[in-house]
């Protein structure tokens, strides 16, 4: 409990830091997943997943656990919290100090760069 709370305070001691490593080159990295139409561009779409038990895999473990160092360091936390500890979206927003609406772009923009890059590390 102690090592949690710890945690959650060098977030909440860092949540500016982190805030400005959010680089607008992640919005258009974003943007041109999509075309104009919103429909997928079919050189990003997503590539068939066999998900099953792949968390049991070490081999697959591990390039997660690469993919995730990519991430902004606000995006790791909020992605560790909420898919490997299973926190709910509430008590990340306020460990964090962030609202609702930054929470789910950050989950979502940590989502797409790390299918991206198990797409290019584990399924190639």
């Amino acid at each position: 409990m102690i090592l949690r709370s710890r945690i959650l305070y060098y977030y909440k001691k860092k949540k500016e830091v982190l805030e400005s490593q959010m680089s607008t080159s992640q919005e258009d990295d974003e943007s041109s997943a999509f075309m104009e139409n919103s429909q997928w561009n079919l050189e990003r779409a997503p590539k068939t997943w066999a998900p099953d038990k792949m968390y049991e895999s070490e081999e697959f473990m591990s390039v997660l656990s690469d993919c995730t160092r990519n991430l902004s360091e606000m995006q790791n936390a909020v992605f560790t919290m909420k898919y490997l500890d299973g926190e709910d979206s509430d008590t990340i927003c306020k460990a964090l100090d962030i609202t609702s609406s930054n929470y789910w772009v950050l989950v979502h923009r940590a989502k797409l760069q790390l299918r991206r890059c198990l797409e290019i590390n584990w399924m190639s």
